[in-house]
């Protein structure tokens, strides 16, 4: 990657002497701002307006700043052109086979891409130094970025690319030496776009017909990740789960296993979640999901078990993550299980752990929902719900705003049936199903596909309202 070190001398100077005077850039003397834009040529992306602006871009992030790229499906005619009518990352998710892991700057691999796919969007594979601030204002990320800059300070003037939602990338390089792993929903409308992930770069194509675009790249190099955060985001709370896994001995009698060992007691198995800022409020819900899933007879651990999953993955800031992320948690339910289990061995649980949650899907589940009613009434009611002088109603609201911050997908899409609505609300599912109505009327929520007559299936739904 292209860092200050490598970066032209005279401008890594008279970048240096500008930070030694605290001088902004447009403040500095006519020479050194000259000597800036002629620089600055250097580091300008291919033209936006050539026929094969899509190669030329990925070769230029290659060759030039030392990204790993690769391409992704793009937008053609409204749609994605993997073809499915119902994408859930339309003009984002990778066109070759194993997606960032086939990343390269092999400039002769990636000009056979594009030659196979000439209009895919642009992916910069993150990691190996550079971290991306993914910040999408729609779920709250222009609030969430105000909040990531009260605690670890304003952020340096890096580069930035305007995505084509509405919302920006802030670029930032971290030492070769320190590994960070992306972080999903590191908060709302916030993802740490690192170790494992990618981001659409100019001059990708969103599914609403914008492009990305670059906004700020004055710099030779993205700047430096501020050193508070560095740690924050470096700190890896799964080492302690590795470890921890590793020293345990497993071959231990039924009588030693229904006593948790004082490793397991010593380790508290939600600080796991100490990394995220909202852990207070997601140490309350996982212990909700463990305390509701603990099975209470024989025959029901893997049933259970799923059930736990289902809950955990409608947890927005978690459902991210991979299954070994969870040992501890999944370790503390399995000692509170061990009495009315017949599976005493927990290395069958963890590995049915493992394949449960890759395949559990929570969007209708009613597990969710439940956790998702719970933080509603915790609450206090939106104002656009106010308005309503039935308490239910209100109430209704609240949910679909919880539903809105915490379990839409990436088109801010989220689930619910009217019958389970009716269940928590307290009424039949066809006073439910009127009450959503009234609130698609009011435009306090949107439907996102024609509802069928008659059904009661889960349906799509988009909140409108404010959420204070």
């Amino acid at each position: 990657m292209l860092t200050s070190e490598n970066a032209p001398h005279s401008l890594t100077n008279s970048r240096l002497a500008a930070d030694e005077q605290n001088l902004p850039l447009d403040k500095r003397d006519a020479g050194a701002r000259e000597l800036l834009e002629a620089a600055n040529q250097q580091y300008l992306s291919p033209s936006q307006d050539s026929p094969d602006k899509a190669v030329q871009h990925a070769l230029f992030y290659a060759e030039q700043l030392g990204f790993r790229v690769f391409p992704c499906h793009s937008i053609a005619d409204g749609d994605c052109t993997c073809g499915k009518k119902k994408c859930s990352t339309p003009g984002k998710h990778p066109r070759t086979g194993r997606g960032f892991k086939d990343a390269t700057c092999n400039p002769a691999i990636i000009r056979d891409w594009w030659t196979k796919w000439p209009d895919a969007n642009v992916a910069i594979a993150t990691g190996d130094g550079l971290v991306v601030i993914d910040v999408d204002p729609r779920n709250g990320g222009d609030r969430s970025f105000v909040a990531l800059e009260d605690e670890f300070g304003p952020l340096p003037r890096s580069w930035q690319v305007r995505t084509g939602g509405g919302g920006w990338h802030h670029y930032l390089s971290v030492p070769p030496d320190v590994q960070i792993k992306k972080r999903p929903n590191f908060l709302a409308g916030i993802d740490i776009q690192a170790e494992g992930a990618y981001v659409i770069a100019p001059p990708g194509r969103h599914i609403n017909g914008q492009e990305y675009s670059w906004q700020q790249r004055r710099l030779p190099s993205p700047a430096d990740m501020p050193p508070e955060l560095l740690d924050r985001l470096s700190s890896d709370p799964r080492k302690a789960q590795a470890k921890l896994a590793t020293t345990e001995d497993t071959a231990v009698s039924d009588d030693q296993q229904r006593k948790p060992s004082k490793q397991i007691e010593e380790y508290n198995y939600y600080s796991v979640l100490s990394v995220y800022p909202s852990s207070s409020r997601l140490k309350k819900v996982v212990e909700a999901a463990i305390d509701v899933t603990v099975p209470i007879t024989h025959g029901t651990r893997n049933a259970s078990l799923v059930r736990l999953a289902r809950r955990l993955k409608c947890i927005k800031e978690l459902r991210d993550n991979d299954a070994e992320f969870f040992l501890p948690i999944v370790r503390e339910w399995f000692q509170r299980a061990l009495p009315n289990i017949r599976t005493k061995e927990w290395d069958l649980t963890w590995d049915d752990w493992l394949k449960i949650w890759a395949w559990t899907d929570p969007a209708r589940s009613h597990d969710g929902m439940e956790v998702f009613w719970s933080i509603a009434q915790e609450r206090p009611c939106p104002e656009v719900g106010r308005e309503y002088r039935c308490v239910k109603l209100r109430n209704l609201v609240s949910l679909c705003a919880v539903l809105q911050e915490l379990a839409a997908d990436d088109r801010g899409v989220w689930y619910v049936s009217c019958r389970k609505a009716g269940e928590l609300l307290g009424v039949s599912h066809k006073t439910a199903n009127m009450w959503l109505n009234q609130l698609v009327r009011d435009g306090v929520i949107e439907k996102t596909v024609p509802h069928q007559a008659g059904s009661m299936k889960s349906q799509r739904y988009r909140y409108l309202g404010d959420f204070s």
